[in-house]
C-alpha cells in the first residue's frame, strides 16, 4: 500500500494535469510574495526606534501589513486579502522581532552547526540523530510558526 502511495505522490510532482484528468478545479492558494514581504519588513524596521530594535510583536504580521504595505499592492487583484503571515520566515521575524531577535535567533542557528561540526569530529557515530534536525535549518527560510520553531528548539 505504501508503495502505490508512494507512486502516486511522486507521478504527480511531475504531471501538473490534475484539472484535466478529474474535471475539478481546485483553487490556488495565493502567498504573500517575497518582494512585498521584505518592503514591508524594512519599512516595519525603519517606521521607529522600538521597531527597530524589539519588532512590532510576535504574531503581529497582518497589523504590519496593513500598515505598511506598498500602495501599489492596493490596485492588485489580492487588494482585500489581510495575510497573516510573510512570504518566507526571515522577513516575518524582521518584522516581528526586530533587530535584536533575528539576530539571536541567526546566532543560535550559527551554533547549531558549530555543536554539529564538533559532534562530526569528536562523535561520528553522534551524527545520525542530528541530521533531521540539520535538513529543518536548511528550510529555516520557509513558513513556520511559533509552534514549530518551539518543537524544533525543544528536540
Amino acid at each position: 500500500m505504501s508503495i502505490i502511495l508512494l507512486f502516486i505522490s511522486i507521478t504527480f510532482l511531475f504531471v501538473n494535469n490534475f484539472n484535466q484528468w478529474t474535471g475539478i478545479s481546485l483553487p490556488q492558494e495565493q502567498v504573500l510574495g517575497s518582494a512585498i514581504s521584505w518592503n514591508t519588513s524594512l519599512n516595519t524596521v525603519t517606521s521607529n526606534f522600538k521597531n527597530a530594535f524589539l519588532g512590532s510583536g510576535t504574531g503581529t504580521w497582518h497589523y504590519v501589513f496593513s500598515k505598511f504595505k506598498p500602495i501599489e499592492f492596493n490596485n492588485s487583484v489580492l487588494w482585500q486579502i489581510r495575510f497573516d503571515r510573510a512570504g518566507n520566515y526571515i522577513t516575518e521575524l524582521i518584522a516581528t522581532s526586530g533587530i535584536l531577535g533575528s539576530a539571536s535567533y541567526l546566532l543560535m542557528i550559527v551554533m547549531f552547526f558549530l555543536v554539529f561540526w564538533v559532534f562530526i569530529l569528536l562523535f561520528p557515530y553522534l551524527v545520525d540523530p542530528l541530521t533531521p534536525h540539520l535538513g529543518q535549518i536548511i528550510n529555516f527560510s520557509f513558513i513556520f510558526n511559533l509552534v514549530v520553531t518551539f518543537l524544533f528548539c525543544l528536540t
